[in-house]
């Protein structure tokens, strides 16, 4: 098989038919589309299993038993993925299923690239969503050792390669977009502009961007640890300078401040281990569909 198309969903019912129609419109009969349902509170779940049987196309349907995340999801579906190349596909229609074609004609042409990447040119985002983003993206690339193109999000295209190494990788806080990068493949980043979401909400407000950004920091760097070291030092410099001047409330204020800094900052190191070590799987599912084609004769 050609194409594996990696589709999470949560709560998409009104988007899903568009987007299989959109996408048996672009792509010929060699591929599948692996949908993992992400413990959707609406009807995508059976959505999914009629659109399949009416469309008639190759697909899966893996649903988890409740919300487990957009990066649980994918890790979940790159295992049900059989195809030489596959694709991380949003299914919000903001990503248009024709980049695919164009991300794939990029690898074939050229055999020494692992992956393309697509980057947002112009986001479909308030201006303090965007401005967020960007300060999220400084700082990783400031406190991370790795480089995270700005606008990358999860539309790309990967070689099966690279599936199997993304796999390989157990741990259970998945950050997505640190794993591509700290695997060290090739990327071609391919411009795109985002289409306006037609039919439902982002399931991204502020505050949880707010924890995936802080777990990803914790992720994929120590460096915040050293900077609670060097507050503590600049603190205790400070300490001996300000025995001539006595400035006490400043004094106690900002010791509370950084204390608190610091706790706070080895609190989010501490909690990542806890949860790995309590070694609890990543998802649960509750159910696996695979689509049998009509003209499939049973032995």
């Amino acid at each position: 098989m050609k194409l594996s198309i990696l589709i999470p969903c949560y709560n998409e019912e009104e988007n899903l038919p568009v987007l299989i129609q959109r996408i048996c419109e672009t792509f010929g009969e060699d591929f599948e589309c692996v949908f993992v349902n992400d413990g959707s509170g609406d009807n995508t779940q059976n959505i999914l299993k009629e659109l399949a049987v009416s469309q008639d196309f190759n697909c899966k349907v893996i649903s988890f038993t409740r919300n487990f995340g957009k990066d649980a999801a994918m890790y979940a579906g790159l295992g049900e993925c059989e195809g030489e190349y596959i694709s991380l596909l949003d299914a919000d229609l903001q990503q248009n299923p024709k980049i695919i074609v164009q991300m794939i004609a990029l690898l074939e042409e050229n055999p020494g690239l692992d992956m393309v990447a697509a980057v947002q040119t112009v986001r479909q985002e308030s201006f303090l969503m965007c401005q967020c983003k960007n300060i999220f993206y400084g700082m990783m690339n400031a406190l991370s050792d790795l480089e995270f193109r700005r606008g990358a999000g999860d539309f790309r295209t990967f070689r099966s390669s690279v599936k199997d190494a993304v796999l390989s990788m157990k741990e259970c806080q998945r950050f997505s977009k640190g794993l591509f990068c700290w695997g060290g493949f090739r990327v071609c980043y391919l411009p795109y502009e985002a289409e306006k979401r037609k039919k439902g909400k982002s399931k991204w407000s502020f505050f949880r961007l707010l924890d995936y950004g802080v777990e990803g920091i914790t992720s994929f760097s120590t460096r915040p640890l050293r900077i609670a070291a060097l507050f503590g030092l600049l603190f205790l410099l400070a300490a001996t300078v300000s025995l001539t001047v006595s400035p006490l409330v400043f004094l106690i204020l900002m010791s509370g401040g950084i204390q608190l800094l610091c706790m706070g900052i080895l609190g989010e190191y501490i909690a990542g281990i806890f949860t790995q070590t309590k070694n609890r799987p990543a998802f649960l599912i509750r159910e696996v569909y695979r689509h049998q084609p009509k003209n499939e004769k049973i032995l």
